[in-house]
């Protein structure tokens, strides 16, 4: 089936970026890599942990009462709606003076927040993981749909209202932030994974599934067409856990975001998109998408890569001198083994980095390097 690398639903409008003490990450240009560096995120083949705790949803021996209760599931009500429910816990949060009661609610692991949205049609409860030190919160678009006010359930047991920063609307991420710094989640690849490989939402009675497909289209229940999802197969019973609830490898590393579409089938949210949607916040103060500009489709080869069907006028692809028939392998090095790992791996730079990309044409490996715009 031919994938596009990115839809072409959502304009961004350019603006100047924020100043340096005001990002998280820094742009390419102050890395000492002159204009244009490439704007990347530490390579996949370290995959290890920074030292921060894996989200496995497990209390701590001070929390054990809370396990049997930290269970929090999606329920799915016919085809055009979804109804959370969590579970009531032997703990719940201390109130704070400003923000409403929450009852029935215990502590979340370290990295993990329990959010509840506002709406017009009353609270709905999901769930989010910390990115960083700087009380950074990713859900899914899913989760803050239709909130006016958003609060946050910590580890530490405080509720604290977050702020939303923006979402992006390609692929169902959301980036939220609360005033503390509460301690982050260690994250991994989703680009990493394979169908077949088996993913759990943490703990020792975490649910299970099975990857199926990487850089998978869906329609969420409100109508938003979204692409480069992990789909996965769910393991017997059906039910699984909340909008927004971590979706972690067998290293116990967060590798995407579980949702959901309008049928209720189970999806992941690449956490590469989150930390895309993140960093660009922190740098455009927006969410600003990286664009190539080509579709195509995997090769069926043993090696794999991204076969490119067409190019779109005016791309960065175009001016780089790729063309249809063209099979790309590798990003900086990085081996390119699908269209999926080909539309994650550009998540690692910002627009405006230049990359180097590896392609095979008549039997011959060459090298360009194509400026990375930001989509239209």
């Amino acid at each position: 089936m031919e994938r596009s690398e990115w839809s072409d639903d959502e304009p961004f409008a350019f603006r100047q970026p924020l100043p340096p003490e005001d990002r998280v990450w820094r742009h390419p240009s102050e890395l000492g890599g002159g204009a244009g560096a490439a704007f990347v995120a530490s390579s996949r083949r370290a995959h290890v942990s920074r030292g921060k705790l894996a989200v496995a949803v497990v209390a701590s021996a001070t929390g054990a009462l809370l396990v049997a209760a930290l269970v929090s599931l999606a329920l799915r009500t016919g085809g055009s709606g979804r109804a959370a429910i969590i579970e009531s816990s032997a703990t719940s949060f201390g109130l704070g003076t400003t923000l409403p009661a929450v009852t029935g609610l215990g502590r979340p692991s370290d990295g993990v927040a329990y959010l509840i949205a506002a709406t017009d049609d009353g609270d709905r409860y999901s769930t989010g993981v910390v990115l960083d030190d700087r009380g950074t919160i990713v859900t899914t678009a899913a989760a803050v749909d239709g909130a006016h006010r958003l609060t946050a359930l910590l580890a530490d047991g405080s509720q604290q209202e977050a702020v939303l920063l923006g979402v992006d609307e390609d692929a169902g991420a959301a980036v939220l932030r609360v005033p503390s710094r509460p301690l982050s989640a260690a994250t991994g690849w989703a680009v990493m994974l394979a169908p077949g490989a088996a993913v759990h939402t943490g703990g020792a009675g975490g649910a299970g599934a099975t990857v199926a497909t990487l850089g998978a289209n869906a329609v969420d229940e409100h109508g938003h067409k979204l692409a480069h999802l992990v789909k996965l197969t769910v393991d017997a019973g059906g039910q699984w856990a909340t909008e927004g609830a971590p979706v972690l490898d067998d290293h116990e590393q967060v590798v995407g975001l579980c949702t959901y579409d309008r049928d209720g089938h189970v999806y992941a949210v690449p956490i590469e998109i989150s930390r895309s949607a993140a960093r660009s916040i922190d740098v455009h103060g927006r969410v600003v998408v990286p664009w190539l500009g080509l579709s195509g489709h995997d090769d069926p080869g043993t090696d794999g890569g991204a076969v490119v069907q067409s190019v779109a006028d005016d791309s960065p692809a175009e001016a780089a001198g790729l063309a249809p028939g063209d099979l790309v392998v590798a990003i900086d090095g990085e081996p390119v083994t699908s269209m999926a790992t080909l539309a994650l791996g550009l998540r690692a730079y910002d627009a405006g980095a230049v990359i180097d990309l590896t392609y095979v044409r008549d039997n011959a490996v060459h090298h360009t390097f194509p400026t990375l715009a930001e989509h239209k």
